[in-house]
This record gives structure tokens, sequence and C-alpha cells, in this order.
């Protein structure tokens, strides 16, 4: 049985103080940004490939590594992140199809409440997401034999 928090007060408080929550896949720290790609993308980018809408979705605290994971890291070419690996893929698998393919990506970043994307002309734009409608940044691609 779950007290509430001010029962003391005589206040009732209705808000769930027990979260239950489900992972597919847990990384170690030690994790390579390969093995994130394989696990959480490639299915994704391969489902893009048949004509599907696929979304990879990064959130957790401040300093947990979502923009390292989904970006990348400048240093190594194996630091890699989601995003410049899952374009690799795509190009790649692409070219291997007797078909042409037009496919559009889209990345965003929500941070502090705002959206952040780059338009095409280079502008970097931030909106609030009480004033969001839709903000993306796209890559248009076409591979054509």
């Amino acid at each position: 049985m779950i007290t509430p928090k001010s029962k003391t007060m005589g206040i009732v408080n209705n808000t769930k103080e027990v979260h239950k929550f489900v992972f597919n896949d847990l990384f170690g720290m030690a994790a390579q940004q390969e093995e994130v790609f394989k696990k959480v993308a490639q299915d994704v980018a391969d489902a893009g490939l048949e004509g599907y809408n696929g979304t990879i979705f990064a959130y957790g605290q401040t300093g947990s590594g979502k923009t390292f994971t989904i970006t990348g890291g400048a240093e190594r070419y194996a630091d890699r992140g989601i995003i410049p690996r899952t374009l690799s893929y795509l190009f790649k698998e692409m070219k291997k199809r007797e078909e042409m393919i037009n496919m559009m990506v889209s990345y965003l970043e929500l941070y502090n409440n705002a959206v952040s994307a780059e338009q095409q002309n280079g502008t970097l734009v931030r909106v609030t997401t009480s004033s969001m409608r839709t903000i993306t940044q796209r890559i248009y691609m076409t591979y054509q034999k």
C-alpha cells in the first residue's frame, strides 16, 4: 500500500510514487557505437528502405550521453554516432538495389524546452515548445543507378 506523501497534513496526493519501466536492452559504459547502431538503428533503417516510417528517440538526464550516442565524437572515426552510421548504411544499402529510392531523414533537438533545427539556408532556428508546430532538419537522399 502506498501512503500519500502529505497524509499528515490532511491532503491527498494522488501522484504516482512507484514507477516501473521496461527496457529492450541496456548498454554498459564500455559499449561501442557500432554495437549501439546495430541494436538500435539498423532495423529502423532497414524498415525505412522497405517504405516504413521509423523513429529513434534519445531521452535522458543531462550528461548521460544522448548527443554522443546520436551524433558521435569528432576525434575518432569509430566514435561516429547513430546519425552518421545510419546515413552511411542507407547509402550503402540503396546502392545495392536496382530501383530508385527517395528517402527523407529528419533530425531535431529538444533542449531546455526549445527545439533547435538548422534550416536549408544554414540559419539555426530555436522555437519554444509552447509555440512549436513542426520544425525539422531534413536530408533528402536519392540514389539512382
